[in-house]
C-alpha cells in the first residue's frame, strides 16, 4: 500500500505528553532563570562564589517551579477541568499541588527547611493559593478606557506632545494658510520684476 502525503506526521513523542511535559518544563527555566539571577546576586553580596550558588539557586528554583506547574496540571486533570477550569478548581488544584512543591522545597533548599517541614508546607500554600487568588482577582476587574490625557508626552518635561485629529487638522490648515500667503507674496514680487524690466527695457521717446 503507498504512503500518502496527506497523513499527519507522528513524533515519537506523543502530543498528550508533551502537553503535559512541556509546560512545565518551561516555567521551570523561567524559575531557574530568576533564580540564577538573585542566588548570584545575593550571593556578590555575602561573599560567596556567584556562580556556584547561581547555579544552586537556578536549579532548586527551576526544581521548584517545574514540579508545582505538573502537578497542578496533573490535578486539573483529574478533576475534568484542563480546558475550562473554574476560579475554586483552579485554587484547588493550586492547594493541592503546593504539597509536592514543599517535599522539593524541604528536600533541595538545605538544612533548615527539613527543620522547618510545617513551616515549609505553609509557605507553598499560600503562595500557591494566594498567588491563584490575587490572578482570578485582577483578570475579573474591569478593563479601564485608556485616558489619553495621562500620556507622558502630555508631560510638561516631554519635548514631545501628543495632538488629537482636530488639532492636528487645523495646526495643517494653518501652516497651508502661511504657505498659500507666502505664494501669493512671491508672485506679487515676480510681478514687480516683470514690470521694472519691462520699463527698463522700454526705448525711450526723443523730444521734438
Amino acid at each position: 500500500m503507498p504512503f500518502s502525503n496527506d497523513a499527519p506526521a507522528r513524533g515519537f513523542v506523543p502530543p498528550s505528553i508533551k502537553e503535559a511535559v512541556v509546560p512545565p518544563l518551561v516555567l521551570g527555566a523561567y524559575c531557574g532563570a530568576a533564580g540564577a539571577f538573585l542566588g548570584s546576586g545575593a550571593a556578590t553580596f555575602t561573599g560567596r562564589n556567584p556562580v556556584l550558588s547561581g547555579a544552586a539557586t537556578g536549579i532548586q528554583w527551576g526544581m521548584l517551579g517545574s514540579t508545582y506547574w505538573f502537578s497542578r496540571q496533573m490535578t486539573l486533570r483529574a478533576m475534568g477541568a484542563s480546558e475550562n477550569p473554574t476560579n475554586g478548581q483552579k485554587l484547588q488544584a493550586s492547594g493541592l499541588a503546593s504539597v509536592p512543591a514543599s517535599v522539593v522545597m524541604i528536600l533541595g533548599f538545605g538544612p533548615y527547611m527539613r527543620s522547618n517541614i510545617v513551616s515549609s508546607f505553609t509557605l507553598c500554600g499560600v503562595a500557591a493559593v494566594g498567588g491563584q487568588f490575587a490572578i482570578d482577582w485582577y483578570r475579573q476587574l474591569p478593563e479601564r478606557p485608556v485616558d489619553e490625557d495621562r500620556s507622558w508626552m502630555n508631560s510638561r518635561f516631554s519635548p514631545l506632545k501628543k495632538m488629537s485629529d482636530k488639532e492636528y487638522t487645523d495646526m495643517l490648515s494653518e501652516k497651508l494658510l502661511r504657505v498659500d500667503a507666502d505664494i501669493a507674496l512671491i508672485d506679487e514680487r515676480i510681478e514687480k520684476l516683470r514690470e521694472q524690466a519691462a520699463f527698463e527695457g522700454a526705448p525711450a521717446e526723443r523730444p521734438k
